[in-house]
């Protein structure tokens, strides 16, 4: 979503089955926030429990933060206008994050970024593209990041044109080339 004076960039709706899933665990959370409070379970109604056991009141705040991972969304607002930027995340249609000043943009530039997740460290992670935001003051923003060279080029094109900078393609590290908008 873009328009005059704002662009948002959001890692979009998240797939059907990660809301599922979530929708499960907020459900089983209920369900053992029932069990801690009433000592009742609906599906053993034969046998009581004691009430405010521990271990209801654990699962229940376990399965409550495996359906808020599940089902949050990450994004960042540039407000070009009051030259401000917000990084949020949202859950739902509740978002949280709060703005802050956006030091003068220099340039945007896409590059290739070896991360490695691995425990054993022999086996490296995928090779993945950031699109950044470098400060004139110093320092740089990460606002997006892809596993594919041509979207992460086509995100910072439209970044750069939003802001009125240039854009350096960095995606080949030893070949960096400025990019025509």
């Amino acid at each position: 979503m873009k328009n005059q004076e704002h662009i948002v960039i959001s890692e979009g709706r998240p797939p059907l089955l990660k809301l599922l899933l979530s929708t499960l665990a907020f459900s089983l959370s209920i369900f053992f926030l029932l069990l801690f409070f009433t000592g009742y379970n609906m599906l053993r109604p034969e046998y009581e429990y004691e009430k405010f056991q521990v271990s209801p009141l654990y699962m229940a705040i376990v399965l409550a933060g495996i359906g808020v991972l599940l089902a949050k969304n990450n994004s960042i607002l540039i407000d070009r206008k009051l030259g401000r930027i917000k990084s949020q995340w949202q859950l739902g249609m509740f978002g949280f994050g709060q703005w802050k000043k956006l030091s003068p943009v220099a340039y945007v530039s896409v590059f290739k970024a070896h991360k490695s997740y691995s425990v054993n460290f022999n086996t490296r992670a995928p090779v993945r593209y950031e699109v950044n935001l470098w400060l004139k003051k110093g320092g740089r923003k990460r606002v997006y990041f892809n596993y594919n060279a041509t979207v992460s080029l086509q995100m910072g094109k439209e970044i750069a044109r939003f802001l009125k900078v240039d854009l350096w393609d960095a995606t080949n590290p030893h070949e960096q080339k400025k990019v025509t908008l």
